[in-house]
């Protein structure tokens, strides 16, 4: 991937995730909260079961984003299968046991603080360059349109005018320039681990139930038969 691509991919990758996390979150908080304050009623199962369906979704549109930004396969867990038959109790059953949903769940909540952090950032980074290098392009006209206007490099103290104004916004452009494409892979890798933490891992197995068909005990020994002739 080239330098251009991967900043721009990079760059859309977190912006376009703040909307996203931001809607989820309100969405799943609403949800399991709702779920989890009328389950006593019965009305909060079906609440949970549409809220993790949410879970599941936001999950998947992050999962298959995952390879772009990290070079590598991310793993697709198979989603839970409700059961063929009528009534609503097995499939609420299949939908609140999937401990995968549930970790989409948790990575909706827990992503969106680090969400905010990392789109921010990358925002502000990238209006900082363009708006500090553009700055002789614009600045006189900010110069003549606001009366009494004063400079950052006026009030740092290191000269006024034109002239001088424009070679400081552009060196703080460039030095923002420079820095911008290891900031935002580096948000961006810090965003993405965190989603590959959370949304690949293995959910919680299922409780042990007994032997199965495999575990069968084995047969007792044959009276009389000589030691380890028994298979």
């Amino acid at each position: 991937m080239s330098f251009l691509t991967r900043l721009s991919t990079d760059t859309r990758y977190l912006l376009f995730s703040f909307p996203l996390a931001l809607i989820g979150f309100a969405l799943l908080v609403v949800g399991f909260s709702l779920g989890i304050g009328t389950a006593v009623i019965g009305i909060g199962l079906p609440v949970l079961a549409a809220t993790l369906a949410v879970a599941r979704r936001l999950g998947d549109i992050e999962r298959h984003a995952l390879p772009e930004i990290l070079d590598q396969r991310a793993a697709q867990p198979a989603a839970p299968v409700p059961p063929a038959g009528p009534g609503i109790g097995p499939r609420l059953r299949v939908a609140l046991g999937s401990g995968r949903s549930w970790l989409d769940l948790l990575h909706g909540v827990v992503t969106f603080p680090v969400t905010v952090v990392c789109s921010s950032l990358t925002f502000a980074w990238w209006v900082g360059a363009v708006g500090a290098l553009a700055w002789p392009l614009y600045g006189w006209v900010l110069r003549g349109a606001i009366p009494d206007y004063v400079s950052l490099p006026q009030l740092i103290d290191v000269g006024g005018g034109y002239v001088t104004d424009s070679a400081f916004y552009v060196a703080c452009g460039v030095l923002l320039a420079v820095t911008l494409p290891p900031l935002v892979r580096g948000l961006a890798l810090t965003r993405a681990r965190l989603a590959q933490i959370i949304l690949t891992a293995a959910p919680m197995p299922a409780p042990f139930d007994g032997p199965g068909p495999m575990m069968a005990p084995p047969p007792a020994p044959v009276a009389g038969a000589a030691p380890g002739m028994v298979r």
